[in-house]
């Protein structure tokens, strides 16, 4: 529910705000360049806590959160030149292959063990692809430890009246 900030009482001068991109973002743009992102099921992606340590600032000190899409391997070339230019939305994918190999494992064979979202399934015949994901705002507000705050619940971001393909555009111009 979407409280007033003045029924809070809480003094928000002191408040910092800023937004993370989401790969959602990009899911639009690989699925018109016919790129299927729903052969591991429907509805929210499959996230993890990987072992890739984030630069620690303050009481902020975690490891990254990523968000995972299994790829066709012949399709592995185009996802990523189709989200390299989309840094708003996290770029390229930051790992493609062994899971293992950012500390994400198994649960059973061909399905990861996630943290956040959906069950982690590598149909056969993809390749397990992962992005940096907006959870880590949430893994770094945990890690903080503060006594207010505020960040998104997986799967469910922030939402603007920008659409993804503007977004370059407005950065360009300023």
């Amino acid at each position: 529910a979407v409280v007033s900030t003045q029924s809070t009482g809480h003094s928000w001068e002191s408040i910092v705000s800023f937004h993370l991109g989401c790969s959602f973002s990009f899911d639009s743009k690989l699925t018109s360049s016919g790129i299927d992102l729903n052969s591991a099921g429907k509805g929210n992606v499959s996230m993890f806590i990987s072992n890739i340590k984030c630069i620690p600032s303050g009481p902020f000190d975690c490891n990254m959160a990523v968000s995972m899409r299994p790829i066709p391997e012949d399709l592995i070339e185009k996802v990523v030149e189709l989200s390299v230019n989309m840094d708003f939305a996290h770029g390229a994918p930051i790992h493609i292959g062994n899971p293992e190999d950012i500390g994400i494992s198994y649960s059973k064979p061909g399905v990861l063990k996630t943290d956040f979202g959906r069950e982690g399934v590598i149909p056969p015949g993809t390749v397990p692809c992962f992005w940096a994901c907006g959870v880590t705002g949430l893994v770094a507000m945990r890690s903080a430890k503060l006594p207010k705050s505020f960040t998104h619940y997986p799967g469910h971001m922030f939402v603007a009246d920008v659409l993804s393909d503007d977004v370059p555009k407005i950065f360009s111009s300023s």
